[in-house]
């Protein structure tokens, strides 16, 4: 019987803690959670490069599809 192929990430324990417990506190899936976390840093990191009036503009393109 052949096994499927999907790429499993490994992540070290120790980077994935404190976002598991913060949101275990927050009583949501990690997954949601690092999700939000990727979209603000690109927010962050697109309003550095284009300028914050830019990025404003464009604020609703910008939650790239995740509410906070």
């Amino acid at each position: 019987m052949s096994q499927a192929k999907y790429y499993s990430l490994k992540i070290r324990r120790d980077p994935v803690s404190k976002p598991y417990l913060q949101a275990r506190s927050l009583n949501i899936p990690v997954t949601r959670l690092s999700d939000r976390i990727v979209a603000d840093s690109l927010g962050q990191h697109l309003a550095r490069y284009l300028g914050n009036d830019q990025v404003g503009a464009h604020q609703e393109e910008l939650t790239f599809g995740f509410e906070g």
